[in-house]
């Protein structure tokens, strides 16, 4: 399914670059979302997609999108080839603009075929320029580290250096509604691109067979009824001064407004009535309960309707709840189900080894992507009338 086509984008003010973080193999997904949303892309590389944009584009961009890890301003770019190199460009930045009375200084670091390889030693040169800095313009002797934080991120390749500073805060898959009684979760941002990378488009009945703490219909909820799913949480630069609060509540307030019922039917079942219960809360907590319907049932009795739809899991594997043994019966029963609806699309994420084996059928199209630090793959299956 294709994210809603907006018009965002900078038409005034200061122009800035900012970088969309993306887990790997989904940059295209990001690019798309971003592209679609109105955002005026200007490239991209591995784990990142850079667009141009003013303070409300960084707004919008942590407020709507759904598979990016999070969104940072790029405040310089330059050589590195010495450690006086990193202190001369971190100490160079007004850091005022950023920083509240007190705030955490975070400073992290990458380092990739470079002369400077000690990621720690950069990250330390790096947070004393930043202090040494404030402690100028403030007229201070020890700056107080609590409060709000400032998170800036070091990464070097090849002796150029590109200095970043994080708008989001947490991951933007923290978006609020999960709960840590969910067994092994699938990233929300993961679970937004399975999604959105499916030839759904909306209209078909879309159901998880595996629904656990509910993320896919919950995701699927958001996404057919324009919600922006990081409406109701907070971000590191609200907190800073040269930032408008009044323009990030306006943010807020223009995506609620962007509301719209689709009507689409979305069910989550789960064989476990304990996982049930916590799919309604998480829906509840996440504001879509009127969109999903949940039940208990057993993703190897599945019965076609006879209409199209979108079957979307994340299904338990070995590594996650399952023994190897167990997790392979329940694939090979699952497959067998499957066949029944084969006029179905399915599109499904797991860490299983040789799932397709096991499914007893190859996917049309398959992408490797990490859930957290888990290497997994997503496999889709593409219905009779999908050609």
């Amino acid at each position: 399914m294709k994210p809603e086509k907006g018009t965002r984008g900078t038409k005034s003010g200061d122009n800035v670059k900012i970088a969309l973080s993306a887990t790997f193999g989904l940059e295209g997904a990001v690019s798309k979302e971003a592209a679609f949303l109105g955002f005026q892309k200007t490239g991209g590389e591995d784990g990142l997609v850079f667009i141009r944009g003013e303070e409300a584009d960084i707004a919008a961009a942590n407020v709507w999108l759904r598979t990016a890890d999070r969104v940072s301003l790029v405040l310089k770019e330059f050589e590195a080839l010495s450690f006086d190199d990193i202190y001369e460009a971190l100490y160079g930045i007004e850091w005022d603009a950023y920083v509240e009375k007190e705030s955490k200084i975070i400073v992290s670091a990458k380092s990739l075929n470079s002369k400077l390889s000690s990621e720690p030693a950069i990250q330390s040169v790096g947070k004393k320029a930043v202090i040494d800095r404030l402690l100028l313009r403030r007229g201070v002797n020890v700056w107080p580290e609590k409060g709000s934080s400032l998170r800036i991120h070091i990464k070097i390749k090849k002796d150029r250096a590109r200095l970043f500073l994080n708008t989001s805060g947490e991951g933007l898959h923290k978006r609020g509604y999960a709960l840590k009684r969910s067994r092994a979760p699938l990233r929300e941002t993961l679970a937004a691109a399975l999604i959105l990378l499916s030839p759904w488009k909306g209209k078909e009945a879309i159901t998880d067979p595996f629904c656990g703490g509910s993320t896919i219909p919950i995701e699927a909820a958001m996404i057919v009824n324009h919600i922006a799913p990081n409406r109701h949480r907070h971000f590191d630069a609200e907190h800073w001064p040269s930032f408008s609060k009044a323009l990030w509540d306006e943010v807020r307030g223009d995506a609620v407004a962007e509301e719209k019922k689709s009507g689409c039917l979305i069910t989550g079942k789960d064989i476990d009535p304990d996982m049930v219960a916590l799919s309604r809360e998480c829906a509840r907590r996440a504001g879509v309960m009127e969109y999903i319907h949940f039940e208990q049932g057993d993703a190897r009795k599945i019965i076609s309707s006879g209409k199209k739809e979108l079957l979307a899991t994340n299904p338990p594997y070995g590594e996650r709840l399952l023994s190897q043994k167990e997790a392979a019966s329940l694939y090979r029963d699952f497959g067998r189900a499957y066949q029944a609806c084969s006029h179905w699309d399915l599109s499904l994420i797991t860490g299983y080894p040789g799932f397709q084996k096991i499914f007893g059928a190859r996917a049309r199209r398959n992408r490797k992507l990490y859930n957290g630090n888990l290497k997994t793959y997503l496999y889709q299956y593409f219905g009779e009338d999908n050609g």
